[in-house]
């Protein structure tokens, strides 16, 4: 399944406007926002948007507690918007 890169990033920022600040994404929320059931096909999308993200410090990725960087983390990781 392909997804467009702005598709993904409207879903990151559209899910992290509607937590309260400082709140946690799972990024798989964003992927299934666009790709459904098959939203594992678009986590490296996901991934890819976080990366481009988080390099013009609109978030933070980290996993547990810790600042990681989304290109090459492996497992579970978090979003927050920078605050």
């Amino acid at each position: 399944m392909d997804v467009s890169l702005p598709e993904v990033a409207r879903a990151v920022t559209a899910l992290l406007d509607a937590r309260s600040a400082g709140k946690a994404l799972d990024p798989a929320e964003a992927a299934r926002r666009v790709a459904g059931t098959h939203w594992e096909e678009a986590m490296p999308a996901v991934r890819a948007v976080c990366a481009e993200m988080a390099a013009r410090g609109e978030i933070v990725v980290t996993q547990r507690g810790l600042t990681v960087d989304p290109r090459t983390v492996r497992g579970t990781f978090h979003i927050k918007r920078v605050v």
